[in-house]
């Protein structure tokens, strides 16, 4: 899964130690860790040391009432990085939606949320440990399942999206694709709509606040672009994410997009969109 993801310039350390079994959803967790991986990818942009690690952990009253979840046993699950670390001031907001310290156009600061809503959802939490000049730490604690391992149905449904996840549109005219994002989007753990033209997704941003839109840039009808014009004049909030199979200069030039705006050119791998997004 993260092996597409992380630069030859990013040296990999795993030690994995964890034997007890957990209830979760494998897609969401696994989309935590990538939120976590990415984030710490950001952190190390010359290159740098990822140790991801996992053990057995029994969090006693004191630790457990720190990030709010009942004693007992966890697993463990550790993303370390050598970068920069951070100020504590930018630390007690790094789990707030659309807190963000990227450049402009490199993320809308929900990756860690969403992070943070799936563990909540699994009864766990996510614990942090930093500091400026000594890199991060990221742990998440999901507890120990005593129930004996079974195999799902065919007919059983993905766990519910985590309660206040942050909630997403996708605008695309193109069936398949549409379906895909949103699929991916789904799985991160982020409350996901989706509108096939500028029409539809004007219904929907009315009917309900949404914190963030995906739109394809050229559709028929209203594009992309005044789409999120209009979508961001009703809700200034709001933030956007465009999308197109043309480069971002041609559009630019065309006076198309923004200089400004959030891109992702197609086709794009899973992690370019949760990198952009997160």
């Amino acid at each position: 899964m993260l092996r597409g993801a992380i630069p030859a310039d990013i040296a990999v350390e795993l030690s994995l130690g964890a034997t007890r079994p957990v209830f979760a959803d494998p897609s969401q967790l696994e989309q935590a860790l990538m939120n976590l991986v990415v984030n710490a990818l950001d952190a190390m942009p010359a290159g740098g040391r990822l140790e991801i690690a996992t053990t057995d952990r029994a969090l006693p009253p004191a630790e457990a009432a720190a990030v709010r979840v009942e004693p007992g046993l966890f697993v463990s699950l550790t993303v370390r990085d050598n970068g920069p670390g951070m100020s504590e001031e930018i630390r007690e907001h790094i789990f707030d939606p659309f807190f963000t310290t990227k450049p402009v156009g490199k993320g809308t600061g929900l990756g860690l949320a969403s992070t943070y809503g799936i563990l909540t959802a699994h009864g766990g939490a996510v614990r942090v440990e930093t500091a400026l000049g000594r890199g991060t730490m990221f742990e998440l604690l999901i507890p120990v399942s005593d129930a004996a391992p079974r195999v799902p149905e065919a007919s059983v449904e993905l766990a519910p999206t985590p309660p206040g996840s942050a909630r997403l549109l996708i605008v695309e005219d193109n069936d398949d694709l549409r379906e895909l994002v949103g699929d991916v989007l789904s799985l991160a753990g982020y409350d996901v709509y989706r509108a096939q033209d500028s029409a539809q997704a004007l219904t929907l941003l009315a009917e309900r606040p949404f914190h963030l839109l995906i739109t394809d840039v050229v559709m028929p009808g209203v594009n992309g672009v005044e789409l999120v014009r209009t979508a961001t004049a009703q809700n200034p909030a709001l933030k956007a994410i465009t999308m197109s199979g043309y480069a971002w200069s041609e559009l630019v030039q065309a006076r198309r997009l923004p200089p400004d705006a959030h891109f992702l050119r197609k086709p794009f791998q899973n992690a370019e969109l949760l990198r952009l997004v997160g």
